[in-house]
């Protein structure tokens, strides 16, 4: 599990710059089909930064 916090760096890019590196290396380096993402439903700066994230969502099963 890898939780970013951005605390001061708010809305700079930090957590998004962290998670595409994090995502980045699951499949480049570490060659995984799968990466799952956990977000609370009320995080909606999360949410808008994983939207931003180039992905192909699932739905939850």
């Amino acid at each position: 599990m890898c939780n970013v916090h951005a605390g001061t760096a708010r809305r700079d890019g930090a957590a998004h710059q962290a998670v595409s590196a994090v995502v980045r290396f699951a499949f480049d380096e570490l060659n995984l089909s799968r990466l799952g993402l956990l977000i609370q439903p009320w995080n909606t700066p999360s949410i808008r930064m994983y939207s931003r994230l180039d992905h192909d969502p699932e739905p939850n099963g």
